[in-house]
């Protein structure tokens, strides 16, 4: 068994192209650092699985699978001159909707709205609770409704357990990782219905790439609502330091 594992939060298969070589900015540091390998770029020993999880539907394994898949494709839309089959498009969404979803700004969002929403039952059903034991109140039942397609009901107590949880969570940067990337089929096929233009750089210009890959915003650059439904949505995604991807419904 190893002793650890890196895991990559932005695939190998898809930065390589930034790095031949490339610079990497490291946040927060001063320096910069030249390299000519993806190995240890954008990556942390197990961040999505732990040490000796086996299971064939760990994170580590889905996001294996997904870069495996869609490589052929990756290659075919830096090289190709026309547009994408059918296929290949379908699968490259995936792909895209995976780098989104693994991205850790991306579950962060997620985790701290559902915290905030999950804060604020807390402090209604503790209020709640004192007028119960003032004799001023019914008895409560509870329901959790969470952002997305699960909830929840049980106790005060199951619910203050799970709320701590959820604030360990956070204060590990990995909040709600699992139910984030539940989103992948979802998320893959909103994206291969948008419109999808290909943008290359100008003679002595170049794409940079980040931790962060796939930008989704408003055409009018606001992240204010914005989904991957939204009629004003736009999507950018470097595909190499010549070629970006741009998505719009």
């Amino acid at each position: 068994m190893d002793s650890y594992r890196s895991q990559h939060i932005v695939p190998r298969c898809y930065l390589r192209p930034f790095l031949s070589p490339g610079i990497v900015y490291s946040s927060g540091s001063q320096y910069l650092k030249r390299v000519h390998s993806p190995k240890n770029v954008a990556s942390s020993d197990w961040f999505y699985s732990a040490a000796g999880d086996a299971s064939a539907y760990s994170l580590d394994r889905v996001n294996s699978f997904i870069e495996d898949n869609a490589s052929g494709a990756l290659r075919e839309i830096r090289m190709s001159q026309t547009a994408l089959s059918e296929g290949s498009k379908r699968v490259l969404s995936y792909f895209i909707a995976n780098l989104y979803l693994r991205s850790p700004s991306t579950f962060q969002s997620i985790g701290l709205s559902v915290l905030e929403a999950t804060e604020d039952i807390q402090k209604k059903m503790e209020e709640l609770q004192e007028l119960l034991a003032a004799g001023k109140g019914p008895p409560p039942r509870l329901r959790f409704e969470r952002p997305g397609r699960t909830s929840w009901v049980g106790t005060p107590e199951e619910h203050k357990r799970r709320l701590e949880s959820l604030r360990e969570q956070v204060k590990s940067g990995k909040p709600l990782m699992h139910e984030a990337m539940a989103s992948t089929l979802v998320v893959g096929q909103a994206i291969s219905r948008m419109t999808w233009v290909l943008a290359s750089t100008p003679s002595g210009s170049f794409f940079l790439t980040s931790s962060d890959p796939v930008a989704l915003t408003h055409l009018n650059g606001s992240v204010i609502g914005v989904g991957w439904e939204s009629t004003t949505a736009l999507a950018t995604l470097p595909l190499s330091p010549q070629r970006c991807l741009v998505m719009l419904n």
